[in-house]
């Protein structure tokens, strides 16, 4: 009985976090980070995009004071939209477990 629950727990979580993940648009693996610039961009499968000052970042692991430190080598999935200016910038930001 004990393992029955353990079963269905995966999978609701299996599912909850298909659901979760489902509202990207983009995902891929970053490459670069570049802060230094007046606009903060990433690389994500070799393509920069520009961060929205408002970007909002959804995770299911916890987030340190400063928030989540994009990385190389971090699986991440997308939103983009247009700023004030006209230019695409990534609106919404998911941080995704690597695969193994």
């Amino acid at each position: 009985m004990k393992r029955l629950h353990q079963g269905i727990g995966l999978l609701l979580l299996g599912l909850s976090w298909s659901a979760w993940a489902a509202d990207y648009r983009i995902a891929g693996t970053v490459n670069q980070v570049d802060t230094e610039q007046e606009a903060p961009s990433v690389h994500i499968d070799f393509i920069e995009y520009q961060l929205s000052p408002a970007v909002k970042t959804h995770t299911l692991f916890p987030i340190g004071e400063k928030g989540p430190q994009l990385q190389p080598g971090m699986r991440v999935g997308i939103n983009t939209g247009l700023d004030d200016n006209g230019q695409l910038v990534i609106t919404d930001l998911w941080m995704l477990p690597n695969e193994e």
